[in-house]
């Protein structure tokens, strides 16, 4: 048997036993190309590599994050796991409003501490620390070694002006 754990940040250690053959097929699955420092963490971290989504029709975004697209700030979106689009066009929602957009790129290479200022500015934002921030607001649980995936987009056509608000 086989032992691996670490200690992410200050969570606690998480550990996974596993034997010989189970490590084989782990490290032979392609997780290990997620990100490096996956291997050797517990569970939730392997179930989180695992956690895949495709988005087809809508990609579901906040009511400040619309605003940010609508003003021209937003050009991609990070998610939590590995994720793909179903087609190069699809509608970004908040639920009231939708605008279509066209898929630029799919970045599922990096794990959330890989993280850049750049990414945050891509996001509408202006610090790396204000986007960990923003995401945790959604994945509150999330680990720096958990991957996560960047879609890159444009808008179609023209944006709807972000109206005013009162507030």
């Amino acid at each position: 048997m086989l032992e691996r754990s670490s200690t992410l940040g200050n969570r606690s250690a998480s550990r996974l036993i596993l034997s010989e053959s189970e490590w084989d097929a782990f490290t032979r699955s392609g997780l290990r190309q997620l990100c490096p420092r996956l291997i050797g963490v517990g569970l939730k971290e392997i179930a989180m590599a695992l956690r895949k989504h495709t988005y087809s029709g809508t990609i579901k975004i906040s009511r400040d994050d619309m605003r940010l697209l609508k003003a021209h700030r937003k050009k991609c979106t990070v998610r939590l796991g590995t994720a793909s689009v179903a087609t190069p066009e699809i509608l970004m929602s908040d639920g009231r409003d939708s605008v279509p957009i066209r898929i630029v790129r799919v970045d599922t290479s990096r794990c959330l501490a890989e993280l850049t200022d750049d990414d945050a500015q891509a996001e509408g934002l202006e610090t790396r620390e204000q986007l960990l921030n923003d995401l945790n607001k959604y994945y509150p649980r999330a680990a720096p070694s958990d991957p996560v995936t960047v879609i890159y987009f444009e808008p179609l056509g023209s944006v709807p002006e972000a109206a005013p608000t009162l507030f």
